[in-house]
């Protein structure tokens, strides 16, 4: 009777969200360590955003950081796993780059508002492909000695241009100008 009323014991939790979410053993260890409020958090999160290792590293690096920082439990987070699986959807689907993301949600943590508030304050608006082939165009066109770089095999020079074309908008996606 006491064995069935422990419930589900520690290692058989990463047992189980190393099957179910296809993350490391270290990666169990300190979910399951933190307490069941977290697995919980974890868990829906990873089931809404569809991926177990991003939502773990998100977990790791940016919940706990913030929970140690104030000493406080899961429940004192200010941020829904639901609200935090749409962030992390769009970071997949290649809306927002992590970096972004990450000011989105230190954003959404200060002002305690949802996500498509925060993306609307932000000014986060996705960049037309039109529009990002005309500003690859213009920086070409700006910059011939990155060109010539380039064609000399000096890859390296197309992150100036990636920097010119974040300051030139915010929202350019740096992956999608870099690989246009």
């Amino acid at each position: 009777a006491i064995r069935a009323s422990l419930g589900e014991l520690p290692a058989a939790l990463r047992a189980r969200l190393q099957a179910m979410y296809a993350i490391t053993a270290y990666d169990a260890d300190v979910l399951v360590n933190q307490g069941r409020g977290l697995v919980d958090y974890y868990i829906e999160l990873a089931d809404r955003s569809g991926d177990g290792k991003t939502a773990a590293n998100w977990v790791q690096q940016d919940i706990l950081r913030w929970l140690n920082e104030r000493q406080v439990g899961i429940d004192a987070f200010p941020v829904s796993a639901e609200s935090l699986a749409e962030l992390l959807r769009m970071v997949a689907g290649g809306e927002l780059t992590t970096s972004r993301a990450r000011e989105v949600l230190a954003a959404m943590i200060d002002a305690r508002k949802p996500l498509a508030d925060v993306i609307r304050a932000m000014g986060i608006a996705s960049v037309d492909q039109g529009d990002l082939e005309n500003l690859c165009r213009e920086l070409l066109g700006a910059n011939p000695k990155v060109v010539q770089d380039v064609k000399e095999g000096k890859l390296k020079a197309v992150g100036s241009l990636i920097g010119q074309a974040k300051a030139k908008n915010p929202n350019v996606n740096p992956n999608q100008f870099r690989e246009l």
